[in-house]
């Protein structure tokens, strides 16, 4: 078995592509190993990341929730969204990403509470605009 085929076997770090399911199967989601997919995750559009936290491993990042509305991602620390982005680099989450929404829960507060609970953990993003 190779590193790609153990890494969809695990399902630990998985893009959703149109479906989320507590029981994932390789055919309902499309993983991007390919950097060159890189620009899947395109500025002012949202993307899903899901993240197995059903073992209570810590996701790893510090965000700003002041506005009440997203969780802006402030900084990554060691945990599953390292993971992720070390696994998915074209679907990294980088410091400035908003979160929408934990679980189709949106309003910061209800989503930190989705995000202490030990099970599958899926993020709606968006990444910003970035004006130059």
């Amino acid at each position: 078995m190779s590193d790609n085929d153990a890494s969809h076997e695990t399902w630990n770090m998985i893009v959703q592509d149109e479906t989320f399911s507590e029981r994932p199967r390789r055919g309902d989601f499309a993983v991007y190993d390919d950097p060159a997919q890189a620009a899947l995750v395109q500025e002012g559009k949202e993307f899903t990341v899901v993240l197995d936290r059903k073992c209570g491993e810590n996701l790893g990042i510090d965000v700003d929730r002041n506005d009440g509305l997203a969780l802006i991602i402030e900084s990554l620390e060691q945990g599953l969204v390292k993971d992720w982005n070390r696994k998915l680099p074209a679907f990294a989450l980088q410091k400035g990403d908003r979160i929408l929404a934990v679980n189709d829960v949106r309003g910061a507060e209800a989503m930190i509470a989705q995000c202490q609970v030990d099970q599958l953990i899926k993020l709606q993003v968006v990444r910003p605009i970035r004006w130059s």
